[in-house]
């Protein structure tokens, strides 16, 4: 049987990441963005999972989620 090497690449989200940190998904947006208080262990944690996970944060789902575009 022949693999199929067109199938789309399954790329982690938020979530994933939280799952594997043991944090929920706001902590994570928490250590993305920079804002509000995560105890440095936590922080660290994430960073870790973000790693493992080779996540990268969405920037179209981030524009999305403020509102606005850096596109004219």
């Amino acid at each position: 049987m022949a693999v199929d090497n067109d199938l789309p690449e399954v790329v982690p989200t938020i979530y994933d990441v939280a799952l594997l940190a043991g944090v929920s998904h706001m902590t994570v947006s928490r250590v993305i963005n920079g804002a509000g208080h995560v105890r440095e262990r936590t922080r660290n944690n994430v960073i870790d999972a973000m790693r493992t996970l080779n996540y990268v944060p969405n920037a179209a789902a981030q524009e999305l989620a403020r509102r606005q575009s850096k596109k004219v």
